[in-house]
């Protein structure tokens, strides 16, 4: 029935509301990083008012971004999101391992350089966050 697709019941629409405006946060993230990306390739192309334009969305929809993430009651903690990046960080590098191993067994050289450098600093950027998180835990301990 109708009712039962569509539920009143107030605490289902706060978490369809929350849910909702979760996906919202995490569409307005991707946006955020095309547009700094499609920003440096304007740049590259003397495009300078659209690099320019695009990193002042990217700006603004950080912004809203956050705003979207105080409205969800969440604040997510500095430590938590920063958990979080390491996590993905991980999943990026185990994905580029795999495309390493394929331009290596395909005699991509021309590609295989990129991306071995590609691998090297995002072990570099985990590194550095993980010990941040490291840092962050040490911090607690002592002010407990």
């Amino acid at each position: 029935s109708y009712d039962q697709l569509h539920p009143r019941d107030p605490s289902h629409l706060q978490e369809r509301w929350k849910a909702e405006l979760d996906e919202l946060a995490h569409s307005k993230l991707q946006s955020i990083g095309t547009r700094l990306i499609l920003a440096q390739m304007a740049e590259q192309q003397n495009q300078h008012e659209l690099a320019a334009y695009l990193k002042q969305v990217a700006s603004e929809e950080i912004r809203q971004t956050n705003q979207i993430f105080a409205r969800l009651g969440e604040r997510k903690s500095l430590k938590m999101a920063l958990a979080n990046l390491v996590h993905q960080d991980r999943v990026v590098l185990e994905a580029l391992r795999e495309l390493v191993e394929t331009a290596q067994a395909a005699n991509h050289s021309e590609n295989l350089e990129f991306l071995q450098q590609t691998v090297q600093d995002n072990q570099r950027y985990k590194r550095w966050f993980f010990n941040m998180l490291k840092q962050m835990d040490e911090k607690e301990v002592e002010a407990s």
